[in-house]
């Protein structure tokens, strides 16, 4: 068997990816990767060189004499049946030694009809036109290795006698291995005369005859059902495969083989040449079975369809990759083989046979694999266009249709690759400095050429005068793309070369930059301005050409975003960025580290110049915020931070005045729940215990503050009781001292609130179980005496900012109410003051114009019956007078109006699919978030955030926050965190008054509870 069409090897490796192994325990031990006997005996009768069950169970006894597999229990034979067993690179212990024995070399009469019989081996013979390996009588048959009898013990022996049956067991024991040995090294002597016979009688044998190597299946198929077009061209589908594997059958069997039997030619070149190629042809061949094996029920309706086949197989032609990973170069091996006299005059001779028969050259032939894949996605989605679609094949090629372009798409990236590899290569020979282009540093693991674009000319416009080198072209490379003309050695290779990813390329050059160049040589009206992060490119091109190279590049770059990118970088000198870009400039989420070592790892805002995230020197890592203007970075220095504990110490009581003290004995109520205050306490000595109904939630000491509530807007009362634990002194802090205190120090905002908000947090946390966790509130309507509204949306109303929004429609008027976050804010108009409604359903925005405003909403819950509405009520609308809404007021302790408007500007909003986790409990600290509910449920631990819910501030404490996830599909306004740290590194005493706010929120949810 070793010198058929098919050996040991590749039934090894087909054995193993078609049969089913399992894992088997036999007496408490383990063996894995098993397989019965008759399915090896089915596998082997699958294969297009074995025609019935006796010649399958011949193989199997030969892969058995072999070595390549063994019986997981003691056997002497292969049986086909239902016998265990597994391939000897599964478990090397179970090696055994079969017993020596001649075989005779005539084929003994089988009894077929019971299979599950053991059989007696005999030699192994194939037919004249099947040539096999024949042990004839005399030679030696490969051996396996028996049980070792293990050393033996017995109480009644003494050590001198244990020790002979040891060594006598471990004497047998070697002479059995020498006899293993020496039958595995006359095996192997067998098997390179026979390979050595094989050649010689190749040499010897007619050329083969091209048209047995030509597969045409006859199908029973009746005419009726053939008369459809579907029907029609899912036919040709299957005489085209036949047609291909019949080329691969020329390829294979007739220029490969015949080239190997060829002695002057070393088998390596052959192989290298073909590659894969009979790895496809058997690929191919299963595959041709499976559709013939189709077309034979295709009577039935039910088996009408080949979507399911193409859909299983898509995933099999993988080989193809490798194949087309290969292609080039076997191209070039061909050619270097071509010089070689033996191997041309052998191609000539077969090209000529086959020029004889069909007229096609072996080039023609050999470039056909390299089309198969791209052509079964053509052909799937033909055969879908004329498959009706209530065709129970019809919703199976749509399937197969996007199973198909995956493996078109990656059989063709591939494909790219290796041309790319080839062109790269050829350019690097060009020398004179495009060697070095090999060794610029890459994240990617190969580089590879994609284009070469020549141009008119390229400045530099940094440095108009900067010399050039070469002739002008554009190359563009997988990460890097190369300014020709600058390239030269020993220069820093960041002066003639672009990082592919975070590069801006605009049609078009401004007239002040071609005054920069109207002297120079080829400076026409025709161009492109190409920017990165250190140096600006101006690229003069023919007219016309200037688009289709930046389309070039960009398709390159397989950039999706014009504006925002994310990729690595390093700069001249020696900073390197990895992260987000915008314009050439560092934007969103990013890693600075500079020359130094100092890492600047979190969010960088171009705009402001500010950033901010964790710094690392040497080993320490803190924080913060800095200052940056392109790599020079500065870390904010201030005597408080956004980060970190913030709570407030001796030094920042000392900045307030304490007006009076106050003497409490054990157990005196020092605060009753509900009791109205206006002033703030702070424990100077003894304890006070905080309770709720009869609860102890927690205990104050020294340092420690309460009555906060009284400084937050719509806060009147307390929630809890106060009681001195033992006696106690306390400072009291009048409100109106409290507030001057802050509007002198508005610092002390931001850290008095902050940990305030921490100590709410923990009531909640800690001592607050609740069911319900919601903050529905609808306007109240019945004050203005407009009656039922007809209808109400939730909406997005863009005016200064987009906002969050539910419309009210009544008879006579429109009213839109914004409440998001801690900002609110009534509108309304008249039915008759609409001048135009506009509905645009690709968009689904609704635009409402009056004579004085113009809104813009856009679509949560769908708007498209709202045209109608207003026009019917248009018709019935009377005069009436406006209404009027009183902006709602803000606190000065807390945000103002404008306050809310600046921050809002970071929002946008989120949509998530059921399941989808929001907020993971996982996610690292300081990750700043803020949600609110416009649309669906979530989940919050036991509760459900309904509509208007708000979610997030636990962030804000810099632990992270436990896990939400969407109940349903949601849509949520979002707070960005990132946006948000900015605006507050800039202005800290921001910073406090939205702390208020958090502690507002907090205080709400209290006393929603309560």
């Amino acid at each position: 068997p070793a010198d058929m069409d098919l050996n040991f090897k590749d039934i090894e490796v087909g054995a193993k990816k078609r049969l089913k192994l399992k894992e088997k325990i036999i007496k408490f031990k383990h063996y894995h990767d098993c397989f019965r006997g008759s399915d090896l005996v089915d596998y082997l009768l699958s294969l297009e060189n074995v025609q019935d069950r006796d010649d399958a169970l011949e193989f199997a006894i030969a892969f058995f004499d072999s070595g390549k597999i063994i019986p997981i229990r003691d056997s002497f034979d292969f049986e086909d049946n239902k016998t265990y067993y597994q391939f000897v690179d599964t478990n090397s212990r179970k090696k055994r030694l079969i017993k020596r024995r001649s075989v005779s070399s005539s084929r003994p009469n089988r009894d077929t009809t019971n299979q599950g019989t053991k059989k007696r081996r005999s030699s192994v013979t194939f037919s004249k036109d099947r040539p096999g390996f024949i042990l004839t009588e005399g030679e030696i048959a490969p051996f396996r290795r028996h049980k070792i009898g293990r050393s033996v013990k017995h109480s009644s022996l003494n050590e001198d006698e244990i020790s002979s049956l040891n060594m006598a067991a471990r004497v047998k024991q070697l002479e059995k291995e020498i006899i293993r040995l020496k039958g595995e090294l006359e095996l192997k002597h067998i098997i390179i005369q026979r390979q050595k016979e094989l050649i010689d009688n190749l040499q010897k044998e007619e050329v083969i005859h091209l048209c047995d190597l030509i597969r045409d299946t006859d199908l029973e198929i009746k005419h009726d059902v053939m008369i459809t077009p579907r029907s029609i061209r899912a036919l040709e589908i299957l005489k085209e495969e036949e047609n291909y594997i019949s080329a691969l059958m020329i390829l294979v069997k007739y220029f490969r083989r015949s080239l190997l039997a060829h002695s002057s030619l070393k088998d390596n070149d052959i192989e290298s040449l073909f590659f894969n190629m009979e790895e496809l042809l058997l690929l191919n061949t299963h595959f041709a079975d499976d559709l013939v094996e189709r077309f034979n029920l295709w009577n039935n309706s039910e088996m009408d369809k080949l979507g399911d086949i193409f859909t299983e197989w898509a995933p099999r032609f993988e080989p193809y990759c490798r194949f087309g990973a290969q292609y080039d170069k076997s191209l070039l091996k061909l050619d270097k083989l071509m010089e070689n006299p033996s191997f041309h005059q052998v191609m000539s001779d077969l090209s000529a046979g086959l020029n004889e028969f069909n007229g096609k050259t072996f080039r023609e032939y050999f470039m056909l694999p390299i089309e198969r894949v791209p052509m079964y996605e053509l052909l799937v989605n033909d055969l879908l266009s004329k498959t009706p679609k209530e065709h129970v094949d019809y919703p199976l090629l749509k399937k197969a249709s996007k199973k198909m372009k995956k493996i078109s798409n990656q059989f063709k990236s591939t494909l790219r690759h290796a041309e790319g590899q080839i062109k790269f290569r050829s350019l690097l020979e060009r020398g004179d400095g495009f060697e070095t282009l090999a060794s610029i540093p890459i994240p990617l693991e190969e580089r590879i050429l994609i284009d070469t674009i020549p141009v008119l000319a390229i400045y530099d416009l940094e440095d108009p005068d900067k010399l050039t080198h070469h002739e002008p072209e554009l190359i563009i490379l997988n990460d890097i793309i190369v300014a020709s003309n600058f390239l030269a050695r020993r220069i820093d290779y960041q002066l003639y070369c672009q990082p592919l990813k975070v590069v801006w390329c605009s049609v078009g050059i401004e007239e002040s930059v071609k005054d920069l160049f109207s002297d120079r040589d080829h400076a026409t009206e025709f161009g492109f301005v190409m920017g990165g992060p250190e140096f600006t490119w101006v690229v003069f091109t023919s007219p016309g050409s200037a688009q289709n190279i930046v389309d070039s590049i960009n398709t390159a770059a397989g950039i999706i975003s014009l504006e925002h990118r994310v990729g690595i970088y390093q700069f001249i000198n020696k900073c390197v960025y990895d992260g987000s870009w915008r314009d050439g400039n560092f934007f969103g989420s990013g890693k600075l580290t500079n020359a130094d070592g100092i890492v600047f790892d979190g969010y960088w805002d171009p705009v402001f110049s500010t950033g901010f995230g964790i710094v690392t020197d040497d080993g320490h890592s803190e924080y913060t915020g800095w200052l940056f203007d392109h790599t020079e970075v500065e870390v904010i220095e201030k005597e408080y931070t956004l980060w970190g504990d913030v709570r407030p110490d001796n030094d920042t009581w000392k900045v307030i005045d304490y007006t009076s003290k106050k003497a409490y004995l054990a157990d005196d109520v020092i605060l009753y729940m509900g009791e109205t205050i206006k002033s703030i306490y702070r424990v100077k000595k003894g304890k006070v215990k905080v309770i709720q109904r009869e609860n102890t939630l927690y205990h104050l000491g020294k340092g420690d503050v309460f009555g906060f509530s009284c400084l937050l807007p719509s806060i009147d009362s307390v929630p809890v009781r106060y009681i001195a634990e033992k006696n106690t002194e306390i400072s009291v802090i009048s409100y109106s001292h409290f507030k001057e205190t802050l509007s002198q120090y508005p610092e002390l905002k931001y850290q008095l609130f902050k940990y305030h908000f921490k100590q709410i947090n923990y009531v909640l946390e800690n001592h607050v179980t609740f069911d319900k966790f919601s903050e529905d509130v609808n306007l109240d309507y019945s004050q203005y005496g407009l009656g039922e509204p007809i209808q109400v949306y939730n909406c997005l109303l863009k005016m200064r900012i987009t906002l969050p929004c539910t419309m009210y429609i009544f008879k006579d008027y429109i009213i839109y109410e914004t409440s998001v976050f801690g900002f609110e804010e009534l509108g309304c108009f008249r039915i008759t003051d609409i001048n135009s409604v506009v509905y645009d359903i690709t968009t689904e925005k609704l635009t409402i114009t009056t004579e004085d405003e113009s809104y813009e909403f856009t679509s949560i819950n769908s708007l498209e019956d709202i045209p109608d509405i207003l026009e019917n009520l248009q018709n019935e609308a009377e005069e009436v007078e406006p209404i009027e809404f009183e902006r709602n007021s803000y606190d000065d302790i807390g945000m103002t109006y404008s306050d809310w408007i600046l921050l809002l500007k970071g929002c946008s909003v989120a949509q998530y699919k059921s399941g989808k986790i929001i907020f993971d409990e996982k996610s690292p600290k300081n990750c700043w978030k803020l949600y609110q509910v416009l649309d669906g449920v979530c989940n919050f631990g036991n509760s459900k955030l309904n509509p208007r819910s708000i979610f997030g501030e636990i962030s804000f404490l810099d632990d992270g926050h436990p896990t939400v996830v969407a109940d349903t599909d949601v849509v949520l306004f979002h707070l960005d965190g990132f946006y948000l740290g900015t605006i507050l590194v800039l202005n800290p005493i921001l910073a406090g008054k939205f702390y208020v706010y958090l502690c507002s929120l907090l205080y709400k949810r209290c006393k929603f509870i309560n």
